[in-house]
């Protein structure tokens, strides 16, 4: 039991030392934070079995995992405390040769949300890692479309190809501005461990990058600048692929139960 104990202590002493924090400067109240190793660090197809014994593979979409800058314990506590921070603002863009259009914002909490409530900061949590999920319409409109055994818009593309692009190296730091503060207008979703899927539309095809801010969330406010993620998500290729047997499928209605028995299906 007594060896047990030390091995699990040294474990966790070992990940610990290894951790790479963000560099973190505090020059009379004016912050600046180096990021370290805030990448995207995953990507990976939805995959979507579909047709009347769902043995027919399309793709719902991508999801993107990325990983937060983190802070030590006393740079952490000094933002919660001190700084009207509580969250990060996360914006997705959707990436063509002329410009980079906003697609979604949302924002993810400094810290594992009632964890900052604690009184002992050993006790406080941050919140290391965001998922993005990047839909086809016919799975993005609803959860309950994206539940059906057939696409109710006869969505059949299925992505063969996505890569994570390597940029150059991001060299700006995050500042946080205190007496320049940013209101967004614009739609900002709430947190959620399962974030609803942003809407890609008919193709995904394309090129896709996540930035970062300090964010109040309460407030609405931006309080520091965009930092950029030196990747972009990548959808490479897709194609279209023939789905039998939904040809007549039906939309059941909200009263009607016992799931697929009761779908309609094309002969």
């Amino acid at each position: 039991m007594v060896l047990t104990k030390l091995i699990s202590f040294l474990f966790l002493l070992l990940v610990s030392s290894c951790q790479d924090y963000s560099e973190f400067k505090n020059i009379d109240g004016h912050i600046t934070i180096v990021p370290a190793y805030s990448t995207i660090d995953d990507l990976k197809v939805v995959k979507w079995r579909v047709g009347p014994r769902r043995k027919q593979l399309i793709s719902k979409g991508i999801e993107i995992k990325i990983r937060l800058p983190v802070l030590e314990k006393e740079h952490l506590n000094y933002l919660i405390n001190k700084s009207e921070v509580n969250a990060w603002l996360v914006t997705v863009r959707r990436n063509n040769l002329v410009r980079a259009s906003v697609m979604e914002r949302t924002y993810i909490p400094l810290v594992v949300p009632g964890t900052d409530k604690s009184k002992f900061s050993a006790r406080i949590r941050q919140m290391k890692n965001g998922y993005i999920r990047i839909y086809y319409a016919d799975a993005a409109v609803s959860t309950r479309y994206a539940s059906f055994p057939c696409p109710v818009f006869q969505h059949n593309k299925l992505i063969k190809k996505i890569e994570i692009e390597q940029l150059a190296a991001q060299n700006t730091p995050i500042i946080l501005r205190p007496y320049n503060k940013d209101k967004v207008l614009s739609r900002v979703n709430e947190f959620n461990y399962r974030p609803e899927p942003i809407n890609g539309d008919k193709s995904l095809e394309g090129r896709y990058s996540v930035e970062i801010a300090l964010y109040n969330s309460k407030t609405k406010t931006i309080l520091s600048n965009s930092y950029k993620f030196p990747q972009l998500a990548k959808v490479v290729r897709e194609v279209e692929v023939p789905v039998t047997g939904c040809q007549n499928f039906k939309v059941p209605s909200l009263k009607e139960s016992g799931g697929i028995k009761e779908f309609k299906f094309g002969r």
